[in-house]
Order: C-alpha cells, then structure tokens, then sequence
C-alpha cells in the first residue's frame, strides 16, 4: 500500500511541477501585456526584476521586452543598452532575425551610421537572404544614399503586400530623391 501512495506522491508532483510553472508563465504574461497597454512601464520593469519572472522566463525574453519599453519611451541611451546587451546573447536565428534588424531600421532612422554599420554587419550574417536583401536594401538607401535597388522597388512595388506598400513607396521616394 506504501508503494501505492509514493508511486502517487511522485506522479503529482511530477505533474505540479510540469503545469505550475507554465501556469504561472501564462498569468505573468498577461500582467506584462497589460501593464504595457496602460502604459506603466516603472511598474513593468519593477516585475521583470522580481525572482520568480527571473526564474520563469528566460534572460533573453526579459530583456527583449525591456528593449521594447525604451523603444516606446525613445530613450536611446536605454535603446543602446539594451541592443548591446540583447546582441551578446546567444540567440535562436529567429531572435538574431528580429534583433538586428529592428535595431538596424531605429539607427538608420535616427541617423547613426556608425551603429547602423554595426546592425547592418550583423543582419547580413542572417540565413534568410530575404531578410539580408532587405537589411542591405535599407542600408543602402538611408546610410549610402545609394540608389541600387530604386528600379527594383518601382518595379515590383504593385506586388507589395498593403501593409508592406508605404515602406516600400518610401524607399522608392527616398531613392528617386537622390538621382533627381
């Protein structure tokens, strides 16, 4: 009878310790979602530095969603922080994907070519050549002045999806720009 009751002891904690900590994953995520929405982000950063996230999340995560909290109050030096932190991670290729050319696009943006060489370097080490063709495709234009890919982007410019057609009419226009 022993034997039954530690056999079952076992299973359920085997079983507690499989469901809790997703249950607890899934119940800090929406107080992260919905500190974001309202705005509060003192409060959000206070729970990424509370143990139990720590714990349930891994460093990468948390530090990603910092990176998103700076990028929302536009606090470059939080920004750079956050890139240069983010960017000496080991990352998953999709996490490099993301990284390097969300800080590729925001340097450009913000005219720091020296950074934005550095992003640039990086994104083209990606394996989606899609995404290195872009990555270049940006560089070219905001940084180079170049206008390389203009007849490509007025070509294929009715083929864009909608949401991806103002990016691209802006690249075009940028481009058109500097052989005008």
């Amino acid at each position: 009878m022993e034997k039954y009751i530690l056999v079952a002891a076992v299973l359920i904690m085997a079983l507690a310790s499989a469901i809790v900590p997703n249950v607890m994953r899934n119940r800090y995520q929406n107080k992260f979602l919905e500190l974001f929405k309202q705005g509060e982000f003192d409060q959000l950063d206070e729970l990424l530095n509370k143990p139990v996230v720590k714990y349930l999340f891994m460093p990468f995560n948390l530090e990603y969603i910092r990176l998103n909290i700076a990028l929302i109050k536009d606090d470059g030096e939080a920004i750079d922080k956050q890139i240069d932190l983010l960017t000496s991670m080991k990352m998953t290729e999709k996490q490099k994907e993301d990284v390097y050319l969300k800080a590729l696009n925001y340097y450009v943006t913000m005219g720091n070519n020296d950074r934005a060489k550095k992003m640039y370097e990086c994104a083209m080490t990606l394996k989606d050549k899609n995404l290195t063709k872009s990555a270049d495709m940006t560089y070219d234009i905001f940084v180079n002045k170049g206008y390389k890919y203009l007849d490509e982007l007025e070509k294929n410019l009715d083929s864009y999806e909608k949401k991806l057609y103002n990016i691209w009419a802006m690249l075009c226009a940028l481009g058109g720009k500097r052989i005008l």
